[in-house]
């Protein structure tokens, strides 16, 4: 009847919204089998199309990223562990992940009444890298790169106060500009 094909529309739209959401998606069993997942967690996590079915051990769809990727093996290691403490805990969980090769991921994990876990993911790597350059440019020098005087007087203040003071050095190059200008920059 109509209730049927209005929720059979439900479900396809659902399952469209599923496909083409911009985050990871991953579910698991309460043995720690992936029953679910959508295409753009294969492609947050490195993986293809073969490489992830449902039934399979997050641990063991893990380690095939972890080869995919080329990570080191503490990287591997320590990302099967997050994601055991991760599945382990009652509470939501919401974590950024760096990691050594400056990859940056976000991951939600929350626990459901029905049983089993979804795990969300969300690769930040690129608004990070962003946030970084944009740091770097505020405490350095851009033609240079040496710090500036932001980061000099930031240092400064950091520093412990010394029974004997402190000495600074400061340089001043006359003329600087005129240099790059006829020799290029240096």
């Amino acid at each position: 009847g109509p209730a049927e094909i209005a929720q059979s529309r439900h479900n396809d739209l659902f399952l469209l919204a599923l496909r083409n959401m911009s985050n990871g998606l991953v579910m698991v069993s309460d043995e720690g089998r992936v029953s679910a997942f959508n295409p753009r967690a294969l492609e947050i996590l490195g993986l293809e199309t073969g490489d992830a079915s449902s039934g399979i051990l997050l641990i063991d769809m893990l380690a095939v990223m972890a080869r995919r990727l080329d990570w080191g093996r503490d990287d591997v290691a320590e990302f099967v562990e997050l994601h055991r403490g991760w599945l382990a805990s009652d509470a939501p969980v919401r974590v950024e992940h760096r990691f050594a090769n400056s990859r940056t991921l976000q991951v939600t994990c929350q626990r459901i009444p029905e049983g089993g876990t979804i795990l969300s993911y969300d690769d930040l790597s690129e608004h990070r890298a962003t946030q970084d350059a944009m740091v770097h440019m505020a405490y350095h020098d851009p033609l240079t790169g040496l710090p500036n005087r932001r980061s000099f007087r930031e240092e400064v203040q950091r520093m412990p106060a010394r029974p004997g003071g402190v000495a600074v050095l400061m340089l001043d190059l006359d003329h600087f500009k005129a240099v790059n200008d006829t020799s290029g920059q240096l």
